[in-house]
């Protein structure tokens, strides 16, 4: 989020989370929370398991559905999903899979249907060496601010990405209000004085 504010992108991430009420879960989602607030991105980060009460045991396959008809880019930074049915879900409904290149059975089942970026601290890749290779990236405010231009070149230069933006930010019934009808009623009060 930090790298769409850096290029200027409106954006918000929204994670589909279940109320975890201990232990590594918590720590890890009040981690993000600090880090977004240290990135000055705190507004543009949602943890649903607490804006909807309905979240506190499960999130519904038909609200996943919703945000996905809402949103434009899913990242799936996992190196463990493999055949991932959510990926796929987010696909169907016309989102731009952003997935971790450095888990080669994403590359091998998606292949160019997707968009594949490293993941600081989140990658694996075998070396037929024991254990894992972690990437680091430095200074990683431009690697993440050069990714997101990369996600703003798709979702401006690709036909159904963009599209799907345009219909939902300028055809959605507040913004159509606020642009067409909201200054016929002002010019007709403003007549009437």
């Amino acid at each position: 989020m930090a790298g769409c504010k850096a290029n200027e992108m409106t954006s918000h991430v929204v994670f589909c989370d279940f109320q975890s009420t201990g232990g590594d879960k918590v720590d890890y989602r009040n981690d993000l929370k600090d880090l977004a607030e240290e990135l000055g991105v705190a507004d543009r980060v949602t943890f649903l398991s607490e804006f909807e009460e309905s979240a506190t045991m499960e999130v519904s396959h038909e609200v996943v559905l919703e945000l996905f008809t809402l949103s434009n880019v899913f990242a799936l930074p996992s190196k463990s999903e493999t055949y991932s049915l959510i990926a796929q879900e987010a696909m169907l409904k016309g989102n731009l899979c952003l997935l971790n290149h450095d888990f080669s059975p994403f590359r091998q089942i998606y292949g160019k249907n997707a968009l594949y970026k490293q993941f600081d601290g989140a990658n694996i890749a075998f070396s037929g060496q024991d254990g894992e290779i972690q990437t680091k990236h430095e200074p990683i405010e431009e690697y993440y601010r050069s990714l997101a231009s990369n996600i703003r070149y798709y979702l401006e230069n690709e036909h159904v990405l963009r599209s799907k933006t345009w219909v939902r930010t300028k055809r959605n019934p507040d913004y159509v209000f606020r642009t067409y009808i909201e200054p016929l009623i002002a010019r007709e009060n403003h007549a009437q004085v």
